[in-house]
This record gives C-alpha cells, sequence and structure tokens, in this order.
C-alpha cells in the first residue's frame, strides 16, 4: 500500500536543516530558511508514505502490526496510465517509519517561463517494487535502491548523465532514461545492468544545464506495461525525435517513431512550418494510445502497437500543455496554464 503525499501534483514534506551529505534524519523542523529534499516513508501492514521537497508538514503515526505485506508502486503515480490511484486502502492513522535526507533538487527547468509547465525534475519521485524503494538523482547522474523496512541503501547505479524523470519497474527490472541518451534496464534487486539502448544516431554530446549531456537526452519518462517499455529520446525536433518501443526482458526494439521531430504543421502562431514533438515528461498509456507529453506543448498520441502519429494538435491549443500527462478510461488529462507568457 503506498501514499503519495502531494501539493498541486508534487510531493512535499517538512523543513529540515541541510547539508550536501546525505545521510539518515529524524523528526521534523519548520525552522530552516532553505527548502530541502526529503523523503520520508511511514508503514503500517505495510504501508509507504512518499514526501518530497519540502513545504508541508504531515504528521505520520500508526499503531498496527507491520508483518504483512503491501503491494507496490512501480511506477510513478503507481501506474502506466499515472493514475496515482492504488486499490490498496490506507489506514486511518499512520506513523513515521524512517526518513532520508537529500538536498533540494535543481531542476533543468527553472525560470519563470517554463518551470510551471516542466516540473518532471523539480521532486524526488520515488517508486517501491519487490521491498525497495528507488529514487532517481538529476544531480549525480544515479539510482539508488533503499529498504523498505529500513531505509538502508542497499545498491546504487550511475549513469553518465542527469537522471530527471522516474524509473519505471516491471518484473523485477528497473527502467531508466537519462541525459546520456540511453535508456537501461537494471536488476531490480541489486542494480547489475542486464541492457541498455540508445535510439539516437551518435554518441554527440552538447552543453546542457551546465552538464555535457547527449544531443539527444532521454527525457520521455519510461512507462512499462503488457511486456513492453516505452520511452522518447532527444529534444530540439530539428535534430531528431525517437519514441521507442522495447521488448522488455530482452531490449530488443519493437517498433521506433523516429518522423516526429520533420513534421511540416501549423505552429502556435497559426503559421505553418517545420516542426514537431519535443519530449519531456513521463509518457503515458490510455487504452491503445501512447501519450507522449511534449514540453511546453501539447501531448501527441501515437498508436501503441506499431507507433504511428495519431494526432499531435500542437496549434489548436497553443498554450495548453507541459509535461503532466495522466489517463483514466478513455480520456487524458494535461496541464492548462493560467497565466500568458
Amino acid at each position: 500500500m503506498i501514499a503519495i503525499v502531494h501539493r498541486r501534483g508534487l510531493p512535499f514534506a517538512p523543513h529540515r536543516p541541510e547539508d550536501s551529505k546525505e545521510r539518515p534524519g529524524f523528526g521534523a523542523g519548520l525552522r530552516s530558511r532553505r527548502p530541502t529534499a526529503r523523503f520520508a516513508a511511514a508503514r503500517r501492514i505495510g504501508a509507504v508514505a512518499i514526501l518530497g521537497p519540502v513545504f508541508l508538514l504531515p504528521i505520520i503515526e500508526a499503531a498496527i502490526p507491520t508483518d504483512s505485506a503491501a503491494a507496490d508502486w512501480p511506477m510513478w503515480r503507481y501506474d502506466a496510465g499515472r493514475t496515482a490511484s492504488s486499490p490498496e486502502r490506507l489506514p486511518d492513522r499512520l506513523r513515521l517509519k524512517w526518513s532520508l535526507k537529500f538536498p533540494r533538487r535543481v531542476p533543468a527547468w527553472d525560470e519563470p517561463l517554463n518551470r510551471d509547465l516542466m516540473p518532471y525534475d523539480k521532486a524526488l519521485e520515488p517508486v517501491v517494487m519487490g521491498g525497495l524503494v528507488f529514487v532517481a538523482f538529476n544531480d549525480s547522474d544515479k539510482i539508488v535502491a533503499f529498504d523498505l523496512d529500513s531505509g538502508r541503501e542497499k545498491w546504487r547505479a550511475y549513469t553518465d548523465g542527469p537522471v530527471r524523470l522516474p524509473p519505471a519497474g516491471w518484473d523485477g527490472r528497473l527502467y531508466v532514461a537519462s541525459d546520456d541518451g540511453f535508456l537501461r534496464c537494471l536488476d531490480a534487486d541489486n542494480g547489475s545492468l542486464m541492457w541498455k539502448v540508445r535510439p539516437a544516431p551518435s554518441g554527440r554530446m552538447v552543453l546542457g544545464n551546465r552538464r555535457m549531456i547527449s544531443a539527444w537526452p532521454a527525457r520521455g519518462g519510461p512507462v512499462a506495461v503488457d511486456g513492453r517499455v516505452y520511452f522518447a529520446a532527444g529534444i530540439w525536433p530539428f535534430m531528431g525525435v525517437f519514441v521507442s518501443c522495447l521488448d522488455a526482458k530482452s531490449g530488443a526494439e519493437i517498433w521506433e517513431n523516429s518522423a516526429l521531430g520533420e513534421m511540416y504543421i501549423l505552429q502556435p502562431h497559426s503559421a505553418p512550418s517545420f516542426g514537431g514533438l519535443a519530449p519531456q515528461g513521463a509518457l503515458a498509456v490510455c487504452g491503445d494510445s501512447l501519450l507522449v507529453p511534449g514540453g511546453r506543448s501539447v501531448p501527441a498520441s501515437l498508436d501503441i502497437r506499431d507507433g504511428s502519429l495519431r494526432y499531435y494538435h500542437l496549434s489548436s491549443y497553443d498554450k495548453i500543455g507541459g509535461s503532466f500527462v495522466c489517463a483514466a478510461g478513455k480520456r487524458f488529462f494535461s496541464h492548462k496554464r493560467r497565466k500568458e507568457t
């Protein structure tokens, strides 16, 4: 059983004094003037509450036996639709089991024009599978697994670029997309590399967020369902965008759509020109549609069976869109900006 405490769709937790060293911490305080990223777990019959960067003080307590196993929370917002809805019920009372402190996140987009549209790496977004809690770090290029019962680190695995989106878990495997352009499949139990795939045509690097990253960073966050894993690489349409479907066990390509960046379409300013999708955000599944968030734009819908484009209404909805998308039934939900820029 998993509970995600959110404010405006992002997780939050109490202010605490911070330093750059990652170490366990207990208790709660409100005197810190600097926000920190705080991750906490509270357990009751395997219940876990995940709390991200600071600003809200939840009081969590429970006095219930903890000898029963809980269900996993294997992807961001629980499932492939990003519904944030688990079939399990939370207990009436929770207690803090353990907590860990980390420095505040520095997101890829932290300026007024884009921060509301693309908050995808603003907070720590843990996922839970097989008795482990997995946390991605955009500042140290790694995934860390913590024991669900104790909070102790079990393993860590490094990439060659920032990990800006939550991993996806499936059948004992963990799928990690990185700014180095790769999707990696890790053994969830020990962090060993099982395979990795880079859809980009080369290993060319560019400067991005004061780091050397792939010219085709993988910022279309992975989603795993029915033995397949989907992700996207490339954020500059004119350089090429790649949306891929892979066999979740072997990493073998099932299909790839590499034509989404070279479309001649009507732009938001009502003039046609070359341009296309710039995938940024966690991908979602809605029935037989794969939804690919487009950063500042509306998401695109692809046929999940073969990757063909169903629609991408870039001009029609202008400022509606962003890196967030979730789906339920035959409907999906995206960001709507309340201010003009």
